[in-house]
């Protein structure tokens, strides 16, 4: 997870009208462990879970654990999948790319919903601050991640 290694350092979300519980947001980390596992040639795979500084466990959502584990690595690429082949538009159809002056739009008409909300977010905090390039795509197309690093066009990408 990342409380391993102190990969991923968190803090407890807090809403003024209700108790999330232990769920948390991403504000730093240390690369070491996940930089030391990949010279090894493993592919390290993390539970979304990290310590406050009282080392209390906090649930991260996955999209934005994701995006913060991005920055941490200070990556030059990072793929969210989902069950659908990218951001879809009010007619279904897969949007090719979205800038940040269109996420506002894309929420107020109802484009964005469920959790592309989420993950279209943590997308764009990801473009905006690991500056790196970020797709939404299917994780059931065949050879999706040789796709995104060949540099073809797949998905949606997010631009900050």
């Amino acid at each position: 997870s990342g409380v391993d290694g102190a990969t991923v350092q968190a803090e407890p979300l807090q809403f003024p009208d209700f108790d999330p519980g232990r769920v948390g947001r991403v504000f730093g980390g240390n690369p070491n462990l996940i930089a030391s596992l990949a010279a090894r040639g493993f592919v390290p795979v993390l539970a979304p879970i990290a310590a406050d500084s009282l080392g209390q466990f906090l649930n991260i959502n996955a999209d934005s654990f994701a995006a913060g584990l991005a920055r941490i690595l200070n990556a030059k690429h990072l793929i969210l999948l989902s069950d659908v082949p990218g951001v879809l538009d009010g007619d279904g159809k897969k949007i090719e790319r979205i800038q940040a002056h269109q996420v506002d739009d894309l929420l107020k008409t109802g484009v964005l919903r469920s959790g592309m909300i989420p993950k279209v977010k943590a997308a764009l905090d990801a473009a905006r601050e690991a500056h790196c390039e970020v797709n939404i795509a299917s994780w059931n197309e065949i050879g999706i991640l040789e796709k995104i690093l060949h540099g073809e066009s797949v998905g949606t990408a997010i631009e900050s």
